[in-house]
C-alpha cells in the first residue's frame, strides 16, 4: 500500500474488531500499533524507543521478543499455558494505554458504536458485523463524513484463522446506515441489579422481572445429550405477540 503500518494506522477513520469484552480490542490493536513501529522505520522506532523508556524497557530487548516466533503449542506441553508470548511488549502495552498517543491512535479509532456495543455482550461471530453496524450508526448519529475513509475489520476466527480486512467506506454509506436501526434492536430492554443477574446466572430466573408485551422470549433450554440428538444448552425461542 505504499505505508509504513503505524503509518496506516494514523490514516484509518475507524476500527472495529471481534469484540467478545470492551477492553480485548482495545489491547490488541495497541499491540498491533507497537509492533508496527518496529516496522516504521527511524521515526517508528524513536517512538517505540520512547514508549519503552516510560516502561523502563531496553529496546534493543523489546526489538528481539518482537522479531521472535515463540512456539505456543510449547507453553502448553510445559504445563505454563498461561505464560505470555510477548511479556515484554505487553510490558510496553500498559504504559502505552495511559499515553496521549493511545487515546489519538487506539481509543479514538475504536469509538464509533462502542458504547453501543456494551450492551450486547459476546454474541461470538457476530460480533464484528454487530460493531460495524453500530459504528456506522453513530456515525450517521452524529453526522460525520466518513465517506472515502479508511476503515479496518479484523476478525479473530477461532484464534488461528484470524482475518485484517482494510476497507473504504462508500459515499452512499449514510443512506445505508440511516436504516439500520441497532439502537431500536435493543428496545426494550431492562436494566437487571446485580442480584437479579447473579440469579439468573445460577437458577435462569429473577424477582421483579417483566414478561415483554412482544418479540422474542426464551420458552425452555434444552437438556437432552445422548448420540442421537444432544440439544443440551440449547435455547429454544418463540415470538410473543
Amino acid at each position: 500500500m505504499g505505508l509504513y503500518a503505524a503509518e496506516y494506522y494514523r490514516e484509518l477513520s475507524a476500527t472495529f474488531m471481534h469484540r467478545p469484552y470492551h477492553r480485548m480490542p482495545e489491547t490488541s490493536f495497541a499491540m498491533s500499533y507497537l509492533f508496527a513501529l518496529s516496522q516504521d522505520g527511524a521515526a517508528g522506532l524513536a517512538e517505540l524507543e520512547k514508549h519503552c523508556g516510560r516502561a523502563q524497557v531496553s529496546l534493543d530487548a523489546v526489538l528481539a521478543e518482537m522479531r521472535s516466533k515463540p512456539d505456543i503449542l510449547d507453553f502448553v506441553k510445559d504445563g505454563n499455558i498461561d505464560a505470555d508470548a510477548y511479556p515484554l511488549t505487553i510490558q510496553i502495552a500498559k504504559e502505552f494505554r495511559g499515553s496521549p498517543e493511545f487515546t489519538a491512535l487506539v481509543a479514538a479509532k475504536m469509538s464509533l458504536g462502542s458504547e453501543a456495543m456494551k450492551d450486547i455482550g459476546n454474541v461470538y461471530c457476530a460480533a464484528l458485523p454487530a460493531w460495524i453496524a453500530a459504528g456506522l450508526e453513530d456515525a450517521y448519529e452524529r453526522d460525520l463524513d466518513l465517506a472515502g475513509g479508511k476503515v479496518l475489520a479484523i476478525g479473530y476466527g477461532s484464534g488461528d484463522a484470524a482475518e485484517a480486512i482494510p476497507m473504504t467506506v462508500a459515499r452512499g454509506w449514510r443512506k445505508a446506515a440511516a436504516k439500520i436501526g441497532f439502537q431500536a434492536a435493543l428496545e426494550p430492554h431492562q436494566d437487571l441489579t446485580q442480584v437479579q443477574y447473579e440469579n439468573l446466572h445460577d437458577t435462569g430466573s429473577a424477582r421483579g422481572l417483566m414478561d415483554p408485551e412482544d418479540g422474542f422470549v426464551i420458552q425452555s433450554i434444552g437438556s437432552s445429550a445422548n448420540p442421537n440428538f444432544s440439544d443440551e444448552g440449547v435455547e429454544y425461542y418463540r415470538f410473543v405477540r
